[in-house]
């Protein structure tokens, strides 16, 4: 290669000068160095590599390259310095759900009620109505669940004397529990069997005085045998307690009027 040549690439490669002086002398003072033209062209290649990085890493970022997104602190602000809405009285009364425990389901039991009487709309207390039976069949015990979902079952069915025998099981296994004797009324009642029905909602009352269907169906059967001054208290307590009962107008206030012979 002629000199001239050797420059030329020596230039595009940056070379340094120092470099090319050394090379250059042992080119001219050493003819037998055995120097090939293939190991300065590595040379150089290597040493051209760093600065053909250093310009591909200074260019611009594509113009298709996206880019991150910016944070809003405004908003993030705004949002973390939010108020939370004020849970409603029935989600406090449910916080912790509807407890095994009796002592605590008791608790929310009353508070339910609480709610209810004082229910400003018949949508608030449909709610609270909703929260008291689920609270109602919540026995905490897997037994009684099980044997109370098939007596509620076979009422469904129509099968009246099989949910007998699992309802007279729930009572003599948790005679506690008033959703048992409650269930089993209804099926008395079903039967025509009211004496039975009255005693065992008694038991219920006995055990939750606050128990809406046990005096709704209290109520309707002292009706029915013509009690008209017992069903009339049990269904002042139950207006008392439920002022949204569907049996005010039509049941209530027309059975007041009738024993006290006035108008309300």
């Amino acid at each position: 290669m002629g000199l001239f040549n050797v420059r030329r690439v020596i230039t595009c490669s940056c070379f340094d000068a120092d470099t090319f002086a050394i090379w250059h002398r042992n080119m001219w003072y050493s003819a037998n160095s055995g120097l090939k033209f293939s190991v300065l062209a590595a040379l150089l290649c290597a040493n051209s590599l760093p600065v053909a990085h250093a310009q591909q890493s200074q260019q611009p970022p594509a113009a298709n390259e996206k880019k991150a997104p910016k944070l809003d602190l405004e908003a993030l602000s705004k949002q973390a310095g939010k108020p939370e809405e004020p849970k409603s009285a029935l989600a406090l009364a449910l916080k912790d759900g509807y407890p095994k425990n009796a002592v605590k389901r008791a608790k929310v039991r009353d508070n339910l009620y609480a709610l209810l009487a004082t229910a400003a709309e018949k949508k608030e207390a449909d709610k609270v109505l909703a929260a008291l039976n689920r609270l109602y069949l919540t026995s905490g015990s897997p037994t009684i669940d099980l044997l109370m979902k098939r007596g509620i079952k076979s009422i469904t069915g129509k099968k009246l004397e099989g949910s007998l025998k699992y309802l007279d099981a729930v009572i003599d296994l948790a005679p506690d529990y008033a959703e048992g004797w409650n269930r089993r009324a209804y099926v008395y009642y079903r039967k025509n069997q009211f004496r039975r029905a009255a005693g065992d909602l008694r038991r219920v009352l006995a055990l939750d005085p606050n128990h809406f269907r046990a005096l709704e169906g209290l109520g309707s059967i002292l009706r029915d045998i013509g009690d008209d001054k017992g069903a009339l208290e049990v269904f002042e307590k139950l207006v008392g307690i439920h002022p949204f009962w569907k049996g005010t107008d039509s049941v209530y206030k027309e059975l007041k009027k009738k024993v006290e012979g006035r108008g309300i």
